[in-house]
């Protein structure tokens, strides 16, 4: 029964009746706000933004996938990462390479 209530819910949603749902706002009453600046992320955890051609940094304990993942979010530039030990500890060596 609880089931049905729900999928009715969902049916009322898409059909176009959401207004008439308590807390729901009628499309009239949303207003857009034009040349609001995006918010700032805050400090990012690894500096890819900051480096240039043949500039590389260590990550301690981070993995070659999670570091690889983080650098194709740079694109145009290219990275490259090797898993190294640096003074006794296992991590990530980044370089960028383009």
């Amino acid at each position: 029964m609880e089931y049905e209530k729900t999928v009715m819910n969902l049916f009322d949603l898409h059909a176009g009746r959401a207004a008439a749902l308590p807390g729901a706002v009628p499309e009239e009453e949303i207003a857009i706000t034009k040349g609001l600046p995006t918010p700032h992320r805050g400090r990012a955890k690894y500096p890819f933004r900051d480096m240039e051609l043949g500039d590389s940094f260590f990550a301690p304990g981070a993995s070659v996938i999670g570091l690889h993942g983080c650098a194709r979010r740079h694109r145009p530039k290219r990275f490259t990462c090797r898993t190294l030990v640096e003074n006794g500890v296992a991590g990530v060596r980044v370089w960028r390479i383009v």
